[in-house]
């Protein structure tokens, strides 16, 4: 195993997060993440999704990410471009993350709540602590190798 990296054009470290669950919404559900910066790659990571926190999809999508800062922040890098199929997270990071800190973590209605209020204050906090990371939608076909992670992890706790 190697730690050859993909960048991009800017020098950036590349990688892919997703995450998955199984009866999603539903009581038994069961999430995983998966982060995949390469074929073998000694830092992917594929696991469960910590059963403390709320097991669905879009909270597995968050946690891969902050799995993937931690990952690198753990390894001395400042610069990435997290890929994720996931609109919710892509978006969430780049443009609703402002609007909710603005409106008090609220989406348009006050009456409304950000349910993973939480799980993305972390990411945020996260993301604060490395000097610069993107986040960048790819279709879902882009997006394989991390899916096949995340579904591993999912079903480890099966």
């Amino acid at each position: 195993m190697s730690e050859i990296f993909y960048r991009n054009e800017e020098g950036y470290i590349i990688c892919w997060t997703d995450g998955s669950c199984s009866r999603n919404g539903h009581d038994g559900a069961t999430a995983g993440i998966g982060v995949y910066f390469g074929e073998q790659h000694p830092w992917n990571i594929s696991k469960a999704l910590d059963s403390c926190i709320k097991q669905t999809s879009n909270r597995a999508e968050i946690w891969a990410a902050i799995e993937a800062i931690r990952k690198i922040r753990e390894k001395g890098v400042y610069y990435v471009e997290i890929r994720s199929d996931s609109n919710f997270l892509v978006k969430g990071m780049t443009v609703w993350i402002h609007k909710w800190d603005k409106n008090g973590w609220r989406q348009s209605s006050p009456e409304f709540p950000i349910e993973t209020e939480n799980d993305f204050r972390q990411l945020k906090k996260e993301v604060d602590t490395v000097c610069n990371v993107k986040f960048v939608y790819i279709p879902r076909e882009d997006n394989k190798q991390a899916d096949a992670l995340a579904k591993a992890g999912m079903m480890s706790r099966v």
